[in-house]
């Protein structure tokens, strides 16, 4: 009988180390498969475009023809500068757009003679042509240059050209009329893979 209360004995400890080992392992398992539901702050760079508007010879324009930047036949045109540049980002790569938005009160150009269709601009960098075109499309804005490059080292140089292309004679009353001009830049980061 001694024999088998040691037996008992035994087995009982056995079943409560068995047991205090799977409570243990149970727990284990439970807490260490519980998770966070912690806010993660994702720390992005900052992409910054900086532009620059100066004009030059804005008085003098009147009917005339445009073949090329600085030719001598460019008296009458008038010239914008435009720079783009990308101060203060931190970002590997983004790119940035140019928009302009150039107004003559249709009204003053029609009761002057002429349409928007004969005020042209060319937007150069450097001396090559980028675009063209005409007020009549550009009136409620527009964007005329789109997804340039844009790094912490962009410092990118445009002149704008704005005339009166000679193609009447009613076109002389153009002269009289205020044309505005006005250029701007905005900035994007490309979009996450995936997306």
């Amino acid at each position: 009988m001694e024999n088998n209360n040691k037996s008992s004995v035994l087995l009982t400890v056995l079943g409560i180390c068995t047991l205090l080992v799977a409570l243990v392992g149970a727990s284990f398992a439970y807490f260490s498969a519980q998770s966070s539901t912690e806010k993660e702050t994702v720390t992005t760079g900052e992409l910054k475009v900086v532009t620059t508007l100066s004009r030059t010879e804005t008085d003098k324009i009147k009917p005339t023809t445009f073949s090329q930047p600085d030719a001598a036949d460019n008296s009458d045109v008038a010239k914008l500068n435009f720079n783009v540049k990308g101060t203060g980002t931190t970002v590997d790569k983004g790119t940035y757009s140019i928009y302009i938005l150039g107004t003559a009160t249709p009204k003053e150009v029609g009761e002057a003679g002429g349409t928007l269709k004969d005020i042209k601009y060319a937007l150069y960098q450097d001396s090559t042509k980028k675009i063209e075109g005409d007020y009549s499309d550009i009136s409620g804005g527009k964007a005329i240059l789109t997804d340039q490059e844009l790094t912490a080292d962009t410092d990118d140089n445009y002149v704008l050209y704005v005339y009166i292309n000679e193609s009447s004679s009613n076109q002389d009353n153009l002269q009289d009329i205020d044309i505005s001009t006005t250029m701007y830049a905005t900035a994007q980061t490309p979009a996450p893979a995936g997306d």
